[in-house]
């Protein structure tokens, strides 16, 4: 089994996906490496990737595995699949996983909500980087 990321120390927040503020619904914090969900809208936790941050260049918000997901509506290639009935309506990922997935494709887990990013996430609470 492979050791995936563990929560940092200081925690990270689980911010609702429908708002362009930061809006906690919970802090996860060591110990909680195997949360999925959290009680906000439809529960289970989306993963929102984000570019990689550099000093020139911001996150860009990535709901999407394909690099066409700027300009298609595609929700086949959803990070955790379009969300949809029944519950838990997407892939249900810890925080670990979350971070796995995201680099897989080369991107990180977002500082944001990546609101009306796509994939219906706006519906979830969703992964954030914040502490």
């Amino acid at each position: 089994l492979t050791q995936l990321t563990p929560i940092p120390a200081h925690g990270v927040q689980v911010l609702r996906g429908d708002s362009e503020d930061p809006v906690q619904v919970v802090c996860l914090r060591p110990g909680d490496e195997a949360v999925t969900s959290a009680p906000w809208g439809r529960e289970t936790i989306a993963t929102n990737c984000c570019t990689r941050e550099t000093p020139s260049e911001p996150q860009r918000c990535r709901r999407r595995s394909a690099a066409i997901q700027l300009t298609s509506p595609d929700n086949d290639s959803c990070v955790v699949g379009k969300s949809e009935p029944p519950p838990e309506y997407i892939e249900p990922l810890t925080y670990g996983e979350a971070v796995e997935r995201c680099a897989a494709f080369g991107y990180e887990i977002c500082k944001k909500s990546c609101v009306n990013g796509g994939c219906l996430y706006n519906l979830h609470p969703v992964y954030t980087s914040l502490p």
